[in-house]
């Protein structure tokens, strides 16, 4: 992404630990440095409009991985792009989430 400055997942075939395909969140940020409190905290607002105990959607699918009760790992990367003025910021989760119908027993209500 910081080399190519383009916004998009790693083709699957790409995205894989010990022959597992991996989750991945990504997102960019202009010229203000991107850490990885700054991503968590933009994903976890997805959840306000996440309804729980449904299959997730497209809106809410960065909320979901990160939640997802399923994932035991995950890898953290960002980089800056050549000229300086983008960040970008990448989280794999291993097994990966946002599987359909497995929504419910994975992204619980918070109870605190």
């Amino acid at each position: 992404m910081a080399e190519t400055g383009k916004l998009e997942h790693r083709p699957l075939e790409s995205r894989n630990f010990a022959r597992q395909s991996l989750g991945e969140n990504y997102l960019a940020q202009y010229q203000t440095e991107l850490t990885a409190n700054k991503m968590v905290r933009k994903w976890m607002k997805e959840g306000r409009r996440y309804r729980f105990g449904y299959d997730g959607r497209r809106d809410t699918s960065n909320f979901t991985q990160l939640v997802w009760q399923g994932t035991r790992q995950i890898g953290v990367g960002r980089a800056r792009s050549a000229d300086g003025n983008w960040w970008y910021g990448v989280v794999v989760f291993d097994p990966p989430g946002n599987i359909p119908n497995q929504y419910a027993e994975n992204v619980k209500f918070p109870t605190a």
